[in-house]
């Protein structure tokens, strides 16, 4: 199998979702360079030491940066970086387990396994905990999606067919506390011939966890395409963005429909969606991205999307790239992450204010970080551009973890 220099979904890079409290700050990295900010409305670039990552994880006071050049390490707060071994992973992420894990994802040079590294002490070293082949009996296939960290867990989502024909299940393998199970089949595609009397095709492809940790659950993304079936003549599309399964422990099952586009092959107004695959969750809800292109024929336009689900407050887009033939090609949504509230009685432990969610999103002729700090409105609150040299899509780093150069932040 051909090698594939990066997962399968390209326009999402990272998903960080720690819910760790005691001065945490955000971390942003993009080609204009690196910024912290102790809110997620102001933020000060870091003039000396930065490095350009296109994803970034922090656990114990340690942060880990992948990118064209990395990866790279910091142990003073992401003042001063350090090339770090291991491989150049494609995905890095953390959780807060046995005293804080690393994970890396790799796919192996010659394209035949999906592999994931473990790093019990903070990215010093790593070993191969995970190993994925790419290839189904005769003419199967698993590909990986999503590599996330949250609560105590890494994940692993993936789409599986067990035959070049088959249209794909959505799969995930869980780690808890950095111990990786067997495989969940969580949504499980069919496949149907021209040649059969109703035929008809349904794919999924598992995305992003995150975790809330006020409800204690994690939540599974996936993104899910329907054709050629009952209510629509042969040719009909649908595609279902935001489809989900929460559960506790590792361990999924269940399935709600979120968002649902239908496009039609020669129709003026269509949608062409991909998505539902960055999360965060915090204070009983969680947060989801999807792509939406192609959304008018007239415009040709393409939205960035976050949406709240599962008790949220519905959907804001982000960027619209107007452009489909140069520009939406380099459109980019993800990470997103969220910094749980300021806890401004350390003794009572007694939490003010609200939690914030952040996101990187990063279209042809703009792009940067997006806030919400509670109330379901996000505002973008700095100007940025992914690194282009990152293909097929811009991309760029985002995530919540202590930084010493920004000093104290009243123990938020």
């Amino acid at each position: 199998m051909a090698k594939d220099d990066g997962l399968g979904l390209d326009f999402l890079t990272q998903i960080v979702n720690v819910h760790w409290g005691g001065g945490l700050h955000f971390l942003y990295s993009g080609a204009d360079g690196m910024f912290g900010s102790r809110d997620g409305d102001k933020w000060e670039k870091l003039n000396t030491g930065a490095v350009p990552a296109t994803g970034l994880a922090w656990v114990d006071d340690v942060w880990l940066a992948i990118g064209s050049g990395g990866p790279w390490r910091s142990e003073d707060g992401g003042k001063t970086w350090k090339a770090a071994g291991g491989p150049k992973f494609t995905q890095i992420a953390a959780c807060k387990a046995s005293g804080g894990i690393f994970a890396g994802y790799i796919q192996d040079e010659e394209g035949d396994h999906e592999e994931v590294y473990i790093s019990r002490d903070l990215g010093k070293s790593w070993s191969k905990a995970l190993d994925v082949p790419t290839s189904i009996g005769d003419d199967g296939y698993e590909t990986a999606q999503i590599l996330s960290g949250c609560g105590n867990g890494i994940f692993l989502s993936t789409i599986k067919g067990d035959t070049l024909f088959s249209s794909g299940d959505g799969c995930v393998y869980a780690a808890m506390d950095g111990a990786f199970g067997g495989r969940q089949q969580i949504w499980s595609g069919t496949n149907k011939f021209f040649g059969d009397p109703d035929p008809h095709s349904l794919a999924y492809s598992a995305g992003a966890v995150g975790f809330d940790s006020q409800r204690r659950l994690f939540c599974l993304m996936c993104y899910k395409q329907e054709g050629f079936g009952p209510g629509g003549s042969e040719g009909s599309l649908t595609d279902y963005s935001i489809i989900y399964a929460t559960g506790s422990g590792g361990s999924f099952s269940g399935e709600t429909e979120i968002i649902k586009h239908t496009r039609a092959p020669l129709a003026d107004s269509y949608s062409d969606v991909v998505g539902g695959l960055a999360a965060a969750g915090g204070e009983g809800k969680f947060v989801g991205t999807y792509h939406d292109r192609f959304v008018d024929v007239s415009s040709l336009r393409a939205d960035l999307v976050v949406a709240y689900f599962d008790g949220g407050s519905g959907t804001q887009t982000l960027i619209t790239v107007p452009n489909m033939f140069s520009e939406t090609a380099s459109a980019q949504i993800g990470p997103v992450c969220w910094k749980p509230r300021s806890k401004s009685d350390m003794s009572t432990d007694t939490p003010t204010g609200t939690g914030t969610f952040a996101c990187a999103a990063f279209g042809a002729q703009d792009g940067g970080v997006w806030i919400d700090n509670g109330g379901g409105g996000w505002h973008k609150t700095h100007n940025g551009q992914g690194f282009m040299d990152a293909p097929p899509a811009q991309r760029g780093g985002l995530a919540v973890g202590r930084l010493s150069w920004l000093g104290s932040d009243n123990g938020a």
